[in-house]
């Protein structure tokens, strides 16, 4: 059997084998393993692309046994490498969201500046991957991810500026708390409305507030309770985010523009939601 299609089939037959990536790796010389999992990642197929970096993930990851430690210690310089990285600016907007995923969670630390240039690029594109893709800059430890951060709060595309309030975990205090005086007077009311929210939780985490009682049902506390039922919008970022994303799988659609994802947001707003129970 093709190397290639031993790779493919670990995705497709044996998720989450260890023994199987130890096999698979004690079997062939680390080059050439490398090799064929490159020769995966330069295919057109976005079924191959991502079974290819869900491989990727595992192999490094996902228990390593003593048959994949040549392996995990050669790939941080490795060809796969900078094969995965060419995939950060795909036209697929779920498979440049896969990649980031892989780069952060293999700690690939040399990808920094390639993962940093590909945020720029899409900063005000694809916002709806930023939260995600922010998260493995954090992962990484970016030097620079409050510079990146404040370049989110301060673009000139509202869904960008909407999506960074989920960027701030991990932030100082005063970091924190000028990002949301900043957003909680947006000129778009829905970042307004849910930086409001955000910053009203974060004050009751900040009290040394319980989220959640000590009770088997895990009961919100009352005082949360208030919160969310004052402060809490009726729609969010990672609403519409879910719903969009459904939207483009339903339609057999990829990739998305500006305009597009703005119309979207449009027309959910305007449809009338049930209330919460």
């Amino acid at each position: 059997m093709e190397l290639t299609q031993r790779i493919l089939d670990y995705w497709n037959k044996y998720l989450s084998e260890g023994s199987y990536l130890d096999e698979l790796a004690g079997s062939v010389a680390v080059d050439d393993l490398f090799a064929a999992t490159v020769e995966l990642l330069q295919s057109s197929d976005y079924e191959t692309l991502s079974t290819t970096l869900g491989f990727v993930q595992d192999l490094i990851i996902y228990s390593p046994g003593d048959e994949r430690q040549a392996v995990k210690a050669a790939y941080p310089e490795s060809i796969v490498v900078k094969a995965v990285e060419t995939l950060l600016l795909s036209k697929n907007h779920f498979l440049r969201q896969q990649t980031g995923y892989t780069l952060g969670k293999t700690c690939s630390y040399s990808s920094l500046p390639a993962m940093i240039e590909a945020f720029d690029w899409w900063r005000d594109r694809d916002p709806l991957m930023l939260p995600f893709y922010m998260g493995e800059l954090g992962w990484l430890r970016a030097e620079n991810y409050d510079e990146l951060a404040d370049s989110m709060i301060s673009s000139p595309c509202f869904i960008t500026r909407w999506a960074s309030i989920s960027c701030f975990a991990g932030s100082s205090k005063r970091e924190c708390q000028r990002r949301f005086d900043w957003l909680r007077n947006d000129r778009s009311e829905l970042v307004r409305l849910e930086a409001e929210y955000d910053y009203r939780v974060h004050l009751f985490r900040a009290r040394g507030g319980k989220e959640f009682s000590a009770e088997p049902l895990f009961q919100i506390t009352p005082e949360r309770a208030a919160i969310d039922k004052q402060y809490e919008p009726a729609v969010t970022f990672t609403a519409i985010k879910v719903a969009f994303e459904n939207h483009l799988s339903k339609n057999n659609l990829t990739d998305y523009t500006i305009a597009q994802l703005e119309t979207f947001i449009e027309e959910y707003v305007a449809e009338p939601k049930l209330p919460q129970p």
